[in-house]
């Protein structure tokens, strides 16, 4: 046997085993260009809100009111106005209060979330029916590791659209989209990861990745030698030839 033909069967069984996964890659990739990563990842359709100017002291919760955990105060602009946020060593809402308040205010209800949520996403099929509200106090996939408590506000516009709203400060951490998970699941097949779908670089993902350097380098190795063995051939006045 040749050393093309060696190389043509050593590719030829290559292309079968990798065949399905960079067909794979091809597609995903394509995927990832279709559309705008703001539009994929809901940026685009987020309204910072005005934040009107602070025109006075503002006085800090009631001694003894502060959560255990609390490490820093912060006088911010949310629920429609002043607030002091206490916020654990990580930055994470623990709980919030009015100026010189004595109690914690309660967490957003649905319908509290919804009416903070709706004004500030630019709905890019039209604004949608709210039609399911999942009170979220421990994470999920779609959410990653944002801050908690936080409401998933589900919508029928056309679009998929799902708003994750703090149930504290009733701010948008986060909008999905059916875009999104469509980029998701092609995602999951471009770094064959199938459970978490966010470890780019473990065996399975390495070995297929060598496995497609090699087919493309033999694809490359043989196509070199076609055309010189059709060369050669040519010169000798025998017809195009293959080794």
């Amino acid at each position: 046997m040749t050393t093309a033909r060696r190389i043509r069967t050593l590719h030829r069984w290559l292309s079968v085993v990798i065949g399905l996964q960079l067909l794979a890659w091809a597609v995903s990739g394509f995927v990832f260009t279709w559309e705008p990563i703001g539009v994929i990842r809901g940026e685009a359709f987020l309204i910072e809100p005005e934040v009107p100017v602070l025109d006075a002291p503002r006085a800090s919760p009631a001694e003894g009111a502060l959560p255990a955990g609390t490490h820093g105060l912060e006088l911010t602009w949310v629920r429609g106005d002043w607030h002091w946020r206490a916020a654990d060593a990580e930055g994470e809402t623990l709980a919030l209060f009015l100026p010189g308040g004595a109690e914690a205010l309660p967490e957003l209800t649905a319908e509290e979330a919804h009416a903070a949520a709706a004004p500030v996403y630019a709905w890019p099929e039209g604004p949608g029916e709210l039609v399911e509200a999942t009170l979220l106090r421990e994470t999920v996939h779609e959410y990653g590791g944002r801050p908690l408590p936080a409401w998933r506000l589900d919508y029928d516009d056309g679009y998929g659209s799902s708003l994750y709203v703090d149930a504290h400060t009733g701010q948008v951490t986060l909008a999905r989209n059916d875009a999104w998970r469509r980029f998701d699941w092609f995602w999951m097949l471009h770094i064959m990861d199938y459970d978490e779908r966010s470890d780019f670089s473990h065996p399975l993902l390495q070995g297929a990745a060598l496995l497609g350097v090699t087919t493309a380098v033999t694809g490359l190795w043989l196509a070199v030698l076609v055309f010189r063995a059709r060369a050669r051939a040519r010169a000798r006045g025998d017809g195009a030839g293959f080794p």
